[in-house]
């Protein structure tokens, strides 16, 4: 029974290299490619009319399998978000005015992403929408 805590320190070390080992290379295997290797663009919208916006991704960035796109911002009104990838409609969202969080996450295949903003009802008020391209390494 008195030998039994000699185990103690080996086993805590051990576990340790092992969680810094699988967090260096979680870091390295999905952190890293996906959102540093894939930054957001933003761009801030002024409800006060109808804005239709495109979202391009970087130049060095490889073949695009994934778009997230985030919605935020205190408004007056209702508006409508359109999602579009040049040939069709993806996806529409009417949005209620206040406090918004909205985020759109799917797969992708084009390289831009048009936007149409449209407000309803009160108009005023602004929303930051950040767009990232989710893409393999060249």
């Amino acid at each position: 029974m008195a030998n039994r805590g000699k185990y103690y320190v080996p086993v805590s070390l051990t576990i340790a290299a092992l969680t810094i080992g699988l967090g260096f290379w979680g870091y390295a295997a999905y952190i890293r490619p996906i959102y540093l290797n894939n930054a957001a663009q933003t761009e801030t919208i002024d409800l006060k009319k109808e804005t239709n916006f495109t979202f391009s991704k970087h130049l060095d960035q490889g073949k695009v399998y994934g778009i997230e796109i985030e919605v935020s911002g205190n408004v007056k009104s209702n508006f409508d978000l359109i999602i579009s990838n040049g040939d069709k409609e993806v996806h529409a969202a009417s949005l209620k005015g206040k406090n918004i969080q909205f985020l759109y996450k799917n797969n992708w295949s084009t390289d831009s992403c048009f936007l149409s903003v449209l407000p309803k009802g009160e108009i005023g008020g602004k929303v930051t929408i950040d767009c990232r391209f989710l893409a393999l390494e060249k």
